[in-house]
């Protein structure tokens, strides 16, 4: 499930391993929500929800611990799939067998305020997680805490960070693994935000948001770094009904590198995304599509994807699409499977030097796949248990390519009810 747990949306699909359902929904039942004006406090205290001696302020602490345990058949992945820096066949790492990894890194905590003023509503929302690469597996296993969103809310503006609004959070399917489909749009930021309402059933969602320009490689001997001038413009528009809902949403960005000492370029950069869901009585169908040139690092397994520099010394902007289809199936009342297809790709030939490239494992990736099938049991109203098979699969632009193949367990355990 997601871990999206303060507020309300339109639409209804079920989220992945990294947004959750809300407490007050029932299992499987849709969830996750961009961030819109918090509800008021009810007559009757929704679970969790905590009445404070200060105004008719509320707050409430929830998340939940989970508990993974991975299997990886062949090239070990580490506390969750990393498909795009899978080991390519012929080296060491991808001739290894049989590694176990337990961890409980994904486990999250979650503290939200709410408070009435006049006509709107002050809201807070403070999520973290565990997922850090800090720790020893050798003796305690400790990590550190790790912010993931804090942002506030009046009314319809929001400011902090959390989901970029270019994501679809309804569009996203269950998966044990914590990374989910490899093509989906995937990004938290730093972002000022503005939800507009068209009617019952449509939303306008408008953000400016924190820019990071990525890039392939640098120039041959070059020393040019990524600037950042101007930040990222996003907007979604979502429409839903009994059918299921539909979302379409744009991108636009600077991508910029400068070395201080006279090589600099900078290009436009920008996406469009379809993605929503299909009501099938019990089941549902959730897909995305997203592309476009400089579309990068929003798509998940394409960060460092965003541009290149081309053979006249101009910045490029990478032409790059990513995207998943995915089925759930509801067995029963508490269990229900998901199983996800998901691919990226990029387009041309680096330029650059393949020395300088440093986020990311080199030779560069020119395809990325990923296969999830799971089956999740809803054991108790605050247990979760989910068992999955996943496969992922990178192909370089020097013809190499590498497998993965991982068994996981999670169990997760949350702090309040959901329903």
């Amino acid at each position: 499930m997601i871990a999206c747990m303060a507020v309300v949306e339109l639409g209804g699909a079920v989220a992945s391993a990294d947004i959750v359902d809300p407490p007050g929904a029932a299992p499987g039942a849709p969830a996750n929500t961009p961030p819109l004006p918090l509800p008021a406090p009810a007559a009757t205290p929704e679970p969790g929800w905590i009445q404070l001696p200060l105004r008719a302020t509320e707050l409430r602490l929830s998340g939940y611990a989970k508990l993974d345990a991975n299997y990886d058949l062949r090239a070990p992945q580490g506390f969750y799939m990393d498909v795009p820096n899978i080991p390519l066949r012929g080296t060491p790492e991808s001739r290894l067998r049989g590694t176990t990894t337990l961890h409980v890194r994904e486990s999250r905590l979650v503290l939200q305020t709410r408070t009435r003023t006049g006509s709107a509503e002050v809201g807070s929302f403070l999520e973290a997680d565990f997922l850090t690469a800090e720790g020893s597996e050798t003796q305690t296993n400790s990590t550190h805490l790790r912010m993931r969103r804090y942002y506030g809310t009046y009314g319809a503006l929001l400011a902090g960070q959390t989901w970029s609004a270019f994501m679809d959070l309804d569009a996203i399917p269950d998966t044990v693994d914590h990374e989910g489909p490899s093509g989906q749009i995937f990004i938290r930021q730093p972002q000022l935000r503005w939800t507009v309402p068209l009617g019952a059933r449509r939303e306008l969602v408008l953000g400016v948001e924190n820019p990071s320009s990525d890039f392939e490689a640098r120039p041959v001997g070059s020393s040019a770094t990524p600037r950042h001038r101007w930040p990222d413009g996003t907007g979604r528009l979502t429409i839903a009904g009994g059918w299921g809902h539909v979302s379409v949403s744009g991108l636009a960005r600077e991508l910029r590198s400068d070395d201080g000492a006279g090589h600099a370029g900078a290009a436009l950069g920008y996406g469009l995304g379809v993605a929503g869901s299909v009501a099938l009585g019990e089941d549902r169908l959730l897909y995305e599509l997203n592309g476009g040139r400089g579309i990068g690092r929003y798509v998940l397994d394409l960060g460092g994807y965003g541009a290149r520099w081309d053979a006249e010394g101009q910045v490029a902007p990478i032409p790059a699409w990513g995207g998943f289809a995915a089925y759930q199936h509801q067995w029963a009342r508490a269990v229900r499977s998901t199983i996800v297809y998901s691919e990226t790709r990029v387009y041309g030939e680096p330029i650059a030097d393949p020395a300088s490239v440093s986020s990311m494992v080199a030779p560069a990736n020119r395809r990325t796949q990923s296969l999830h099938v799971n089956l999740f049991w809803d054991v108790a109203d605050q247990v979760e248990v989910g068992v999955e098979y996943s496969r992922g699969r990178r192909e370089t632009t020097d013809g190499g390519s590498g497998v993965a193949e991982r068994l996981q367990l999670g169990i997760r355990f949350y702090l309040v009810p959901r329903r």
